[in-house]
């Protein structure tokens, strides 16, 4: 066939990756990883780095406060809270523990966060805290108090808030500020706000703002600041199945409460706010808020996300936005023997579309007071062995004493000594972590399902503890160059892209139509057209039936500045995927030019 007459194709999928339906079903990219959308075209997204490599227990909370050039990053974890301490660049970062003193270990909490401007004595930032134990049940009752520190000091733990007459302020749900209001949430719909500026003063009375009560019929599990106009500061409050603005109206009633609308909702950490407006994962769909509850279409991956989302993990489910591209991000996990996020769904809210990722991250902070997205591995990035000193009493059960020991429950241990173990304890013989009552004692048992071991005799000499298998875990900035760098490796990241169907029985060069004709295309030329750095794949996947396996071709390579890649492939219906996997490799399509001819009448 002539040139001339040869049809032109353009890459024409419309922006975002459609996973719910057929491949030949949909107009709009099929499958893709680590890409997103601008100006409704495909771009790959940018890469990772480590900033800390040696955490002992997964994050379950990120906040982040910046003063004098110095970012003070707290992670929330099973046993407390770890402070790093990074330059603007994320570089040079120094680790504290500030867990409070006395805090049991459970890897069942779930932290909430926010910082307050606090007016008593000489004023200061504090970063107020709760660990809710909630991880496993969002309808938890168990109740606990709010945790403070002074922001940035690295000297200091976090300790107890005071409710101003001797007591400590518990609560089920958690913790937010309406600034410049202090509020705690839980049980049976209760809120509960501080005086103002006074994060440990709550008491009521003439001339004070502090007040309490019951909203809902059920648990509040999250709170979060809106922007109140004439009456200011207001908010929103999230219950198991409503949601309620709160509003400053003054006198005796201090904060007016209204049901705005009814909800499901997924995870207490599943909800966001972008530009004013709030998105959260209900139980069977997504929802927004810009001044009344409705959902948040849907229809391109709804049934992918809550078909395989595994439902027992739900509180695991976290939302954080990514405001230089628009996105919500959603981080689930995917697959019903998933325990940990393995999986994003993303909308784009200037694209008005949906796209995935794979990714496991488990906790984050989006740019607020820094420059980059801080996100948590929710998955140890190795393992390694670490072993101490340590002394043991005579106790039913022997409480061993291992100062900041970063133990997790069911580790593995081996003793050893130079003397004698106490009755109870063998030296050369696999135990494991069976309780952790503070930071630096814990307690062992025989099996994995046993019981504490009690201990009795004497004992004598030096006792040595062997951890094996003890798990890090790491923090990254995001969004920081187009590789990961982690562990002394800077690696590519794979990103690819894969097109909805053409050929001429969809419709021929002129796109999708009701008609077509019942020719193969051969695909002979494809023009390149993208903002490039480092060579690109291009691999053709094809079939003749619509519910055929797809075979792909061999992978054609082209450079930045290739302007044409030949080939003769002949498909019934014909894919593209376009993929970047080296280092520093970056792309971002254009309006890429596809030559074909008619090929074979189909047998």
């Amino acid at each position: 066939m002539a040139d001339g007459q040869r049809p032109i194709f353009q890459v024409t999928s419309k922006p975002g990756i459609q996973r719910d339906g057929t491949t030949l079903d949909s107009q709009f990219f099929v499958d893709g990883q680590w890409v997103r959308f601008y100006r409704s075209r495909p771009r790959k997204m940018g890469g990772f780095r480590a900033i800390a490599e040696d955490l002992a227990y997964p994050t379950r909370g990120v906040f982040t406060f910046t003063k004098n050039n110095v970012n003070s990053i707290y992670l929330f974890n099973a046993k407390g809270a770890r402070l790093l301490q990074v330059d603007n660049n994320l570089t040079g970062t120094l680790s504290f523990d500030v867990s409070p003193s006395g805090l049991a270990y459970n890897d069942n909490y779930l932290w909430q966060s926010a910082g307050l401007y606090d007016s008593t004595g000489g004023g200061g930032n504090i970063p107020i805290a709760h660990p809710g134990v909630n991880l496993n049940d969002i309808s938890s009752s168990m109740d606990k108090p709010l945790y403070h520190i002074t922001a940035g000091d690295t000297s200091t733990v976090f300790t107890t808030i005071n409710d101003g007459s001797g007591g400590t302020i518990d609560v089920s749900g958690g913790v937010c500020v309406l600034q410049p209001y202090v509020f705690a949430y839980g049980n049976d719909g209760y809120i509960r706000n501080s005086n103002q500026n006074k994060p440990n003063d709550w008491t009521f009375g003439a001339g004070k703002d502090a007040n309490e009560g019951n909203f809902s019929y059920t648990k509040i599990v999250k709170g979060l600041p809106i922007r109140g106009g004439g009456q200011s500061p207001a908010g929103l409050f999230w219950s198991l199945d409503s949601v309620i603005k709160v509003a400053y109206v003054g006198g005796a009633s201090v904060f007016r409460y209204d049901p705005v609308g009814a909800s499901t909702i997924m995870s207490s950490a599943g909800i966001v706010e972008l530009d004013g407006y709030f998105f959260w994962m209900g139980l069977d769909r997504f929802y927004i808020y810009d001044g009344r509850v409705s959902e948040l279409p849907n229809q391109m991956n709804i049934n992918w996300v809550f078909d395989n989302l595994n439902f027992d993990q739900r509180q695991k489910v976290w939302a954080t936005v990514v405001p230089r591209w628009g996105e919500i991000w959603w981080h689930f996990p995917y697959g019903q023997g998933q325990t940990e996020c393995n999986r994003a769904v993303i909308y784009n809210f200037r694209e008005k579309t949906w796209y995935d990722c794979q990714i496991e991250r488990g906790s984050g902070a989006q740019v607020q007071t820094l420059r980059y997205p801080i996100w948590t591995g929710d998955q140890p990035a190795r393992y390694e062995d670490k072993s101490s000193t340590v002394t043991v009493t005579i106790a039913s059960p022997g409480v061993f004493t291992w100062a900041n020991h970063n133990l997790q429950i069911d580790q593995p241990i081996v003793l050893s000594t130079t003397g004698a173990l106490p009755t109870g304890f063998n030296a050369n013989t696999t135990y494991y972590v069976a309780t952790i009552p503070t930071v630096s004692t814990f307690t062992l048992k025989a099996t994995l399902l046993g019981a504490p071991i009690n201990s009795s005799g004497v004992q004598s000499g030096t006792h040595t503890v062997l951890a094996t298998d003890a798990p890090n875990y790491v923090a990254y900035g995001h969004e920081m160059g187009y590789n990961k760098i982690e562990n002394g490796q800077e690696l590519a990241i794979e990103s690819y892209i894969e097109t909805s169907d053409f050929g001429f029985p969809t419709g021929g060069a002129v796109g999708e139509q009701p008609t077509g004709q019942d020719y193969f295309t051969r695909l002979i030329r494809v023009e390149p057209d993208f903002v490039q750095t480092g060579d690109m794949t291009m691999m053709v996947i094809g079939k003749e039936f619509a519910q055929d396996n797809a075979p792909t071709s061999t992978s054609y390579t082209f450079g930045a500045t290739a302007t044409k890649v030949d080939m003769r492939e002949q498909r019934r219906m014909i894919r593209l995927r376009f993929t970047s996997n080296e280092t520093h490799g970056f792309y971002e399509m254009g309006r890429v030019i596809l030559h074909t001819e008619p090929g074979d009448i189909r047998s």
